[in-house]
């Protein structure tokens, strides 16, 4: 749908050259080998005296050991954002460069020097995504920083990382002041007595209903051509700011909403797609907001929620979760949007149809929306209704019900084969 997982990985080797001589004066030799210590740190080029080798290398390990151990103790705590899925996925060492990075890139410090001992180049490159994965508010930062190595005889650890900001700090503000005027739109609609289900559908329908899908932007992703088109596709400005995007920037803004008002929320992708990983009330649950926001032939903006807090095993029907980080398996069909508003029925019933297009219309809905618990009475209901008619006794129905002016005669409906659904369109 858009989203291209990025694995980029650039090593930088700086090799340290051997070079035997004589030096005399000791004073001049420590301060020599001082300056040959710190740049062999930082992954600069040094000749010196053979004989002074296990010294130095010495000095490298204590101050590194001593580096790594004040970064635990200095670092902030990280308590306060609740999105800290990827976070609690990464190991001890990990987890402080992960606080590292933040700490870093929240000061658009341009790299990095000092981190705990033992880590590989690609422990870098997997948190910095891990990071991104829950920070949806850094959309000022890419995947793909680059990571720069010291090799000495037999040795070699990362000196540097260096950050991949794609804008600058003065775009940053112009994005976000632009992303928080938004995001009061959707503020302003919550209300004190909403419990999760309620915070997390306003979100979904606020964004489906403000956003527009980038299709020139995911041919452009999926042929690896990325400019400042595809960085705003693919982040949060894009929704709340451009109103278009592709799926990574639809599930980012998913996240960040529901950061807003309390509720976990995880990026997930797979199969070059994005979408959320949502906790409610303990249980955990998939929503995709791209997928609930379905490119039509008409440019009609709908809503469809049949993707809206699904089952691993409903989302593995049109999905595939990749194995960037681990997943729950995701059981719980309370909050189900068919579930939760009594949409779900055992079998066709004309009585129960009706009762549901009834109710739509009284909430003032103009669409009334009907999921069959099992493919075969799903066929038998699109049978029905619409190759033997029974929807528009349906509708008759329901204008001698409601006193509603609504089309009698012809009828417009959607329906998903994979997940048995069907929404019947009442027409003015």
């Amino acid at each position: 749908m858009g989203y291209m997982m990025k694995y980029k990985s650039l090593a930088i080797f700086a090799a340290v050259i051997i070079i035997i001589f004589s030096m005399t004066s000791c004073s001049y030799m420590d301060d020599y080998i001082n300056e040959i210590v710190q740049d062999m740190i930082f992954g600069e080029e040094y000749e010196y005296e053979k004989n002074t080798v296990t010294v130095i290398a010495a000095e490298t390990e204590r101050i590194t050991e001593t580096v790594s151990e004040n970064v635990y103790e200095t670092l902030p705590e990280f308590v306060n954002h609740i999105n800290t899925y990827a976070y609690d996925c990464l190991n001890e060492k990990q987890q402080v460069l992960y606080r590292i990075m933040l700490d870093a890139v929240g000061g658009w410090t341009e790299e990095i020097t000092v981190f705990p001992e033992e880590l590989e180049a690609e422990d870098f490159f997997t948190v910095n995504k891990y990071l991104l994965i829950d920070r949806s508010d850094l959309f000022y930062v890419r995947e793909n920083g680059t990571v720069t190595t010291t090799t000495f005889e037999n040795s070699k650890w990362v000196s540097k990382y260096t950050f991949n900001y794609c804008m600058s700090l003065s775009e940053y503000k112009k994005h976000q002041i632009a992303v928080d005027a938004a995001c009061e739109g959707y503020l302003r609609g919550i209300r004190a007595d909403m419990n999760g289900y309620d915070k997390a559908l306003a979100a979904y329908e606020f964004i489906i209903e403000n956003t527009r899908y980038d299709e020139r932007a995911r041919d452009k992703i999926t042929d690896n051509k990325y400019d400042k088109h595809t960085n705003t596709a693919t982040a949060i400005y894009g929704v709340f700011s451009e109103k278009i995007a592709v799926c990574e920037g639809y599930a980012k803004a998913m996240q960040y909403l529901l950061e807003k008002v309390g509720i976990e929320c995880v990026f997930v992708s797979g199969g070059n797609h994005a979408w959320n990983l949502v906790r409610l009330d303990g249980d955990w649950y998939y929503i995709d907001a791209t997928w609930g926001d379905p490119v039509t032939d008409n440019g009609e903006d709908i809503v469809s929620y049949d993707y809206f807090c699904l089952t691993t095993k409903e989302l593995l029907k049109t999905h595939t979760i990749g194995e960037h980080i681990p997943v729950p398996e995701c059981t719980a069909v309370r909050y189900n949007y068919y579930v939760y508003n009594n949409l779900l029925l055992e079998s066709y019933e004309y009585g129960n149809i009706l009762n549901i297009c009834v109710q739509a219309l009284n909430e003032g809905k103009k669409e009334a929306c009907i999921k069959f618990k099992t493919q075969a009475e799903y066929e038998i209901a699109m049978r029905k209704m619409f190759d033997e008619n029974e929807v528009f006794k349906v509708l008759d129905g329901v204008k001698k019900s409601t006193g509603a002016s609504i089309q009698t005669d012809a009828v417009k409906y959607r329906n998903d084969d994979d997940f048995y659904t069907v929404t019947v369109i009442l027409q003015d």
